[in-house]
């Protein structure tokens, strides 16, 4: 069954891991090995974190094999990537083109509990990652995800510019859009049935991403 209008993948996940062969044959050889080669991990790209107080931490992002039953879990063509700072990683994603070859998919995005509160955008700034490698692979920054962890972090996404996508996305999104405005709300109480959540980004909403801009009002 499709379930995302910007990159229609299936479920189960394990029809995410097809053959490099039929990439091959449907991208033609050259463009398969380019779609290969032009990645995050050519060399390590440097972002901008910043402490409690706002002050800035120069990071790193790059690829790691840290996770490699993950990568084993989704399939050969997913990749993991991770944040650090003075050789401590801060946070990590697993990521994958999508077997239709149309959009990333996100697979997990995680920030090490250690430096929640106490360091801020690292989640942001592995989201302008996976921006970025989805626009080097053709994709013009399109992303799908499945959100689903404790605590739930769809506001996280919905300030990122992702989007509810699927049964009744229009209220969830109006209820995302209540719960930005009162974070002292918890959204266990204002989703109390909402178990995961399918969101998505846009071309559109992954270039505001870059430029710093949320598509959403205070």
């Amino acid at each position: 069954m499709k379930i995302c209008p910007v990159c229609p993948i299936y479920i189960p996940s394990n029809t995410y891991s097809i053959s490099l062969g039929r990439f091959e044959r449907k991208l033609g050889r050259k463009h398969f090995y380019d779609t290969f080669t032009h990645n995050l991990d050519k060399k390590r790209k440097e972002v901008v974190v910043y402490t409690q107080n706002n002050q800035p931490i120069k990071a790193t992002i790059e690829q790691t094999n840290k996770y490699k039953q993950k990568i084993k879990t989704y399939g050969k063509l997913s990749k993991a990537y991770s944040l650090n700072y003075k050789n401590k990683e801060l946070g990590y994603m697993v990521l994958a083109n999508s077997p239709d070859n149309d959009c990333m998919i996100l697979y997990e995005l995680y920030v090490n509990k250690k430096a929640q509160g106490k360091i801020k955008g690292i989640g942001t700034e592995l989201l302008k990652a996976a921006v970025q490698e989805s626009i080097l692979y053709g994709h013009q920054g399109k992303i799908f995800t499945f959100a689903a962890n404790n605590p739930p972090p769809y506001v996280f996404y919905y300030k990122n510019n992702f989007r509810p996508y699927g049964k009744n996305a229009k209220d969830l999104t109006l209820l995302l859009q209540f719960a930005a405005k009162h974070p002292d709300l918890s959204i266990k109480m204002i989703l109390p049935n909402v178990k995961h959540m399918y969101m998505y980004l846009t071309k559109e909403s992954a270039k505001a991403l870059l430029e710093g801009r949320q598509l959403y009002k205070e």
